[in-house]
């Protein structure tokens, strides 16, 4: 079956009542992606899912694990040994000194959660980091919390590369970066997260600063 986006049904079965299929993506230089959906719907020509698993252009393992998932098998671990995959998958921290720059600019930061680790990110950076974390390390729902926010409510959630809940004016700012990196109408730009260490250790440094610069003012008046 053939779809927009260059998209293109291989195969379809289902594990239990999930419905999974092998999907071929082709790009606008011919390269090719192979792609199994899970949970996935067919919608005016255009196929939607809720998670999938990523094989680049190896069309032989993403055979292998799609019999897999008929038979039932959960693919977790299926890029635990695939170097590649992994080191595809790198990120840049910001220094000291550029999140100073961030403090004193009021850049809109967010916390982001795989579960595992926390991290901080730029809000302009989430979309990017969404679709490169799920097709370049694996495919996890993720969590991201406005930093300075006083309730730990996640103001994002995904699953897979897709925008599980989020408010509207939020959607608003990001999505059409989301969906131009979905649709491989856009290439995954490079961007820096903030360790969350280093960021509590210069935000407590400059606010403990501010105050004794104020304290000396005071003490000049």
């Amino acid at each position: 079956m053939i779809l927009e986006n260059g998209m293109k049904i291989l195969k379809k079965g289902n594990r239990k009542n999930q419905p999974v299929a092998l999907v071929e993506r082709t790009f606008k230089d011919e390269k090719k992606e192979y792609i199994i959906a899970f949970n996935y719907e067919i919608k005016e020509n255009s196929i939607e899912w809720g998670y999938g698993y990523y094989y680049s252009d190896n069309i032989k393992k993403a055979k292998e694990d799609f019999n897999r998932v008929l038979n039932g098998e959960n693919l977790a671990d299926t890029f635990q040994n695939d170097e590649k995959t992994n080191d595809e998958f790198k990120v840049e921290f910001y220094t000291e000194e550029e999140i100073k720059d961030l403090i004193r600019t009021k850049a809109e930061l967010y916390y982001v959660d795989d579960g595992i680790d926390e991290a901080i990110i730029k809000l302009e950076d989430i979309p990017d980091f969404i679709v490169d974390y799920n097709r370049n390390l694996e495919m996890r729902d993720l969590k991201f919390f406005r930093v300075g926010k006083g309730i730990y409510e996640p103001d994002i959630t995904t699953r897979g590369e897709f925008l599980d809940k989020i408010n509207l004016l939020l959607r608003e700012k990001i999505i059409d970066r989301l969906v131009a990196l979905q649709t491989n109408e856009a290439e995954i730009k490079k961007y820096k997260i903030l360790d969350e260490d280093l960021y509590s250790k210069v935000q407590n440094e400059m606010e403990k600063a501010k105050k004794q610069k104020n304290k000396k003012d005071r003490g000049v008046r």
